[in-house]
């Protein structure tokens, strides 16, 4: 907060620095989650009088402030991620006290890392780890908003495939020229969110976590290049900018990324005397040292303030080239469902097909017209779900309006009755079949006392990654299987004919024709399997409710419970054979058009 007096010009603020605090979450299955913050806290507030003439009435105590930090972290009932809770701490000071303008909250994570007895995570046990997750938040009174996540201490180092050569000589270098030597540093990276204010936080859980490792894969796997060959390096400024020039490729969401980057020197040992050589250096045996080291530093932003919202990611032609095709015809084809009636001459007998949910009935029959409104509603709001008395919840945050309830082979015959009628309205809907087997956990959203939403998933090993059209070989875009499918089809027995009628249905304003069509064609694997742990075979949400979050709550639910112990990663979920909006969901839930898919069987 600034302010003049007597012509001079004062700026001040005051915080609570190095508050350290540890918090352990315990969940039902006796699994425990734990993190170490150490959190600082600095308030810009209107207390002028305090310097000008010692009247504290408008200043917050640090040592309250210091308070505020552990009632907000025994506050958060569910895990959240660093950034989120910076968030909710600084939007604290900015609301709950008048004079506070802003505040800035800078949290340090150590690195915790659960520990892994003979393959299988610990459900207590935590080691300590390397290079630390940090992040700056600027709250306003205003609602602006400003976010910054960050990596200390990522030791990188590789033997060969670097060299540096072409500088400048003059009479002071002795440095000699080289294009193989050892390249070791230690990487501290910050990096700037595309985030204004309060109202654009993403609401998915670990959303800022997940992109921290995120960035730091990329920010890895760039420096080694590919594990059997590498890259080769020229200097540690151009590996710097490659860093970085891919994490702004990579992310959308990253407006700018600043990265520092030292010099780290093993110097060759050679030991002699004047009889003979005793060391001769062959690059193998080194000295290493610590000071004095290079220091190379840099930051690169977007230039402009609106970011596409593609994946920008580029693919050299050799990798589109070593794609394997999946044309429309070999996914899971949607089925079209109608009734079917007998044509004996007469004249369609009254029968109406509603626009909204396909069903054909006779107008003016009371019988007709009851079954077709239950069916219309439990098709466009859910099936009605009255609860039951043990139900298996999986805890999602508190701003969920709904509940998701995961269900078991093992379960009671009655929820398992309540489980195949849903989906069996999936299976019409989806144009899919046998969506179910032993080793299925089947997800249901309960919302307002019906299943609003119904997520399928299965147990896999390996996925493939998804390529998007513009990476797919030009000969084979635009590939459609279904292009010569006929819409009708009539079959005759005698005199009499049964006519199969495809229904279709009238647009819905819920659905996003723009997804719809962004996301057609032919879809394309590469080659080369990756692990996978969770398939989402068939995931579906009730029409008069799209659009609310309900598919990405069921994603997370999936993500918290699929596995005792541990929450999976993004990268270990994949896509059973994805339509058109099952690649819209997956585009927009892991933030990439690179996301895994998997053949079911």
């Amino acid at each position: 907060m600034a302010g003049e007096t007597d012509g001079i010009k004062f700026e001040q603020r005051h915080g609570k620095t190095r508050v350290r605090v540890g918090r352990v979450w315990k969940r039902s299955d006796g699994s425990h989650s734990f993190v170490e913050w150490s959190v600082s806290v600095s308030l810009l507030s209107d207390c002028l009088p305090a310097y000008f003439n010692g009247d504290n009435s408008h200043i917050v105590a640090t040592d309250t402030m210091k308070n505020t930090v552990y009632v907000k972290a025994k506050e958060c009932s569910e895990q959240i991620s660093m950034e989120d809770f910076a968030i909710g701490l600084g939007k604290h000071f900015t609301t709950f006290y008048q004079q506070v303008t802003a505040s800035i909250i800078k949290i340090v994570e150590k690195p915790w890392e659960r520990m892994i007895i003979d393959g299988q995570p610990h459900k207590h046990g935590f080691k300590l780890g390397s290079e630390k997750h940090t992040t700056e938040v600027i709250v306003k009174k205003s609602g602006a908003l400003r976010v910054t996540s960050g990596i200390e201490g990522l030791a990188l180092l590789k033997t060969t495939k670097s060299g540096f050569e072409g500088f400048i000589r003059d009479k002071y270098t002795i440095l000699p020229e080289t294009r193989e030597r050892m390249l070791a540093t230690e990487v501290t990276a910050s990096w700037m969110y595309s985030l204004e204010s309060l109202s654009s936080v993403p609401s998915k859980p670990f959303y800022f976590s997940e992109r921290f490792l995120d960035v730091k894969k990329v920010l890895v796997d760039t420096f080694f290049g590919p594990p059997k060959e590498g890259v080769y390096s020229p200097s540690v400024q151009r590996t710097l900018y490659e860093m970085a020039e891919a994490v702004l490729g990579r992310f959308p969401d990253v407006s700018s990324i600043q990265l520092k980057m030292p010099n780290i020197h093993f110097l060759p040992v050679n030991l002699s005397n004047k009889e003979n050589v005793i060391v001769q250096f062959k690059d193998d045996v080194y000295l290493p040292t610590d000071e004095p080291h290079g220091t190379i530093e840099a930051s690169l932003s977007r230039v402009r303030s609106k970011i596409s919202n593609g994946d920008a990611s580029q693919h050299s032609k050799e990798e589109s080239k070593k794609c394997t095709p999946i044309p429309n015809g070999n996914l899971k084809k949607k089925r079209s469902y109608a009734q079917l009636h007998l044509d004996l001459g007469q004249s369609d007998f009254l029968l109406h097909t509603c626009s909204v949910c396909g069903f054909m009935y006779a107008c003016g029959d009371e019988g007709d017209e009851k079954v077709h409104k239950e069916f219309h509603k439990d098709y466009m709001h859910g099936i009605q779900f009255k609860g039951w008395n043990n139900e298996r919840v999986v805890n999602l945050p508190s701003t969920t309006a709904g509940r998701v309830i995961l269900v078991l082979d093992g379960d009671p015959p009655a929820h398992k009755k309540k489980v195949q009628k849903v989906v069996e309205m999936m299976e019409m809907d989806l144009g899919s079949e046998c969506l179910i087997h032993k080793l299925y956990k089947v997800y249901l959203y309960i919302l307002h006392q019906r299943i609003a939403g119904c997520l399928v998933a299965e147990p896999i090993k390996v996925a493939y990654r998804v390529l998007s059209n513009s990476e797919a070989p030009k000969s084979i875009k635009g590939t459609n299987a279904n292009d010569n499918g006929s819409n009708s089809s009539t079959l005759q027995f005698g005199g009499i004919n049964f006519q199969r009628e495809a229904v279709k249905r009238a647009p819905s304003a819920i659905n996003s024709v723009a997804l719809e069509e962004k996301h057609t064609g032919a879809v394309f694997l590469t080659n080369e399997a990756v692990p996978a742990i969770c398939g989402i075979r068939a995931i579906w949400v009730a029409p008069s409710v799209r659009r609310k979050q309900i598919a990405s709550h069921l994603l997370d639910a999936v993500r918290m419970s699929f596995c005792e112990g541990f929450v999976l990663k993004s990268s270990q979920l994949a896509f059973s054979d994805p339509t058109s909006s099952g690649m819209a969901l997956a585009c927009s839930y892991f933030d990439t058009s690179s996301f895994l898919a998997y053949k079911s069987d």
